[in-house]
């Protein structure tokens, strides 16, 4: 994929989820029952986890409640914003940040656990830009550290 059409991909997604509208659609705090069933059973106790794509901190903000240091991340200045909001109201500590998961700043082997959620992996530009979020992922993942994953298409991958 050239450039010029990853770097559209980036603007539509990104364009997206800064919409007021679509943002309000993210707003609702909790894991899933599929993720609360992993990370309950391999997510080490305080764990130092990357949230991908965290949106408006809904899962965020629930693990962060289970005692996990969480940072999350989001393309979107404006999810990050509410996500800020939502985690001031519920009284959680939550590192949010506006990155892209292509070309994360982190430091080799800095966290235990990346949770990439809901629909993220899909929105990355072609084939290219998933193989840089997935290299990006296992750098700074520890050794034996975990990857949780979901995605709502067959043809994300």
């Amino acid at each position: 994929m050239d450039g010029k059409r990853e770097t559209a991909i980036k603007k539509l997604v990104r364009g997206t989820y800064e919409n007021p509208q679509v943002v309000s659609r993210y707003v609702d705090i909790g894991l899933w029952l599929s993720e609360e069933i992993l990370v309950l059973e391999y997510v080490p106790e305080g764990a130092r986890l990357l949230d991908v794509g965290c949106g408006a901190g809904r899962a965020s903000i629930a693990l962060a409640e289970l005692g996990l240091d969480v940072v999350g991340i989001d393309l979107s200045q404006t999810m990050v914003a509410v996500a800020r909001q939502q985690a001031d109201l519920t009284g959680v500590e939550v590192a949010f940040e506006v990155m892209d998961v292509t070309d994360l700043p982190f430091p080799d082997t800095c966290f235990e656990v990346a949770l990439f959620s809901y629909n993220g992996l899909e929105l990355l530009p072609g084939r290219e830009g998933k193989r840089k979020a997935m290299e990006e992922i296992a750098r700074i993942l520890k050794p034996g550290g975990i990857f949780i994953f979901s995605s709502h298409s067959l043809f994300a991958l």
